[in-house]
C-alpha cells in the first residue's frame, strides 16, 4: 500500500492508518527538522509537535497526494516556532576538556567535535533547499525521489 491510501483510511478515522504514515515518514521530517533547527533534541520536539497537529487535521487535506508536502509545511511551522521562543544553547570548545568520559581520550572527543563542527558549518552556508536536500541525502540515507516528493522540488 502508498501512503495515499493510508491518508484516505487516517482521513476516515483509521489511527493504525496515521500511525503507518508515522513509521513511514518520521524520518524524514525528523532529517527535515534538524536541517532547519541544527538540533537534534529540538528536531525530535517539533516533529512530535508536527505529528500531533497532523493527526489532529489529516481528514482537512484535500488531496491525499499532497501529505508529503503538507506534512513538511506543518513541520516547519513547528521549527520556526522553536527557533522563535528561544535561542539555540552553545557551548564553546573549550568546555569539551571538561567532559569527563571514560570511553574517549579528550584529543578524540575535540578531533571529533571539529569534525562535526566542520561538517555543520558546511551544511549551514548552504541556502536552505540544498541543506535540507543534503541532510536527507547524505545523514539519513534517503533516496532523491522521496526527497524530491516530501520538498515538492524536481
Amino acid at each position: 500500500m502508498d501512503y495515499i491510501d493510508f491518508v484516505q483510511k487516517a482521513q476516515r478515522g483509521d489511527p493504525d492508518a496515521f500511525n503507518e504514515l508515522v513509521v513511514r515518514f518520521q524520518d524524514m521530517a525528523l532529517g527535515y527538522a534538524y536541517s532547519v533547527l541544527h538540533d537534534f533534541h529540538l528536531a525530535q520536539d517539533a516533529v512530535q509537535e508536527a505529528f500531533l497537529e497532523a493527526f489532529c487535521h489529516v481528514s482537512n487535506i484535500r488531496e491525499p497526494m499532497a501529505w508529503p508536502s503538507w506534512l513538511r509545511r506543518v513541520v516547519f511551522k513547528h521549527c520556526h516556532r522553536l527557533l522563535r521562543r528561544k535561542q539555540l544553547l552553545t557551548v564553546k570548545l573549550e568546555a569539551a576538556a571538561e567532559v569527563a568520559s571514560n570511553e574517549k581520550q579528550p584529543d578524540e572527543i575535540l578531533i571529533e567535535a571539529e569534525t562535526k563542527a566542520q561538517v555543520k558549518a558546511a551544511l549551514e552556508s548552504l541556502p536552505d533547499e540544498e541543506r535540507a536536500i543534503t541532510t536527507l541525502f547524505y545523514i539519513y540515507g534517503y533516496p532523491q525521489g522521496d526527497i524530491a516528493e516530501f520538498l515538492e522540488i524536481s
